[in-house]
């Protein structure tokens, strides 16, 4: 009996041990800058493969963690900065991996925005002129009203 005892509990003791190793994990943490040294707000840094991630503070500062031990390619993105991948080998102890972006130039097409007024779309949709004969009306009864409407498009 007090073996099973035994057995059991070095089992539940090996399983708490391990499970402590397996659960180690790293963290990657630096500042972003520009090549002035000046910090980059709203960068993204990114583990490739993976969601794994965060965006930096007004301070340029990110903070990746949950990492296992090994090799992982950090993406770095922002408006306005060339994006970036670096190759950083995760060890046992937390990494400080600070990156300075280039600024990219991209150039635009032109764009051209054009628009209607209201008045201007009514003045050029298409609509139906009938021309009204006013010698065959002297001759009716009819009055103007009543010629009007027999005229298409007018009611």
């Amino acid at each position: 009996m007090t073996n099973t005892i035994a057995y059991i509990l070095s089992f539940l003791v090996s399983l708490l041990l391990a499970n402590g190793l397996v659960a180690q994990t790293v963290s990657v943490s630096g500042t972003i800058v520009d090549e002035s040294g000046a910090p980059i707000p709203g960068a993204t840094v990114q583990v490739s493969g993976t969601y794994t991630g965060d965006i930096t503070d007004e301070k340029g500062q990110y903070t990746i963690t949950g990492l296992q031990s090994g090799s992982i390619i950090l993406q770095i993105s922002c408006v306005a900065f060339q994006s970036l991948e670096i190759k950083v080998d995760v060890g046992k102890e937390p990494i400080t991996q600070n990156i300075i972006l280039e600024e990219g130039v991209v150039d635009l097409d032109a764009v051209t925005v054009t628009g209607k007024s209201i008045v201007q779309e009514v003045r050029e949709k298409a609509y139906n002129v009938e021309v009204v004969n006013a010698k065959a009306l002297h001759t009716t009864s009819l009055d103007l009203a009543h010629a009007l409407d027999r005229s298409s498009g007018v009611r």
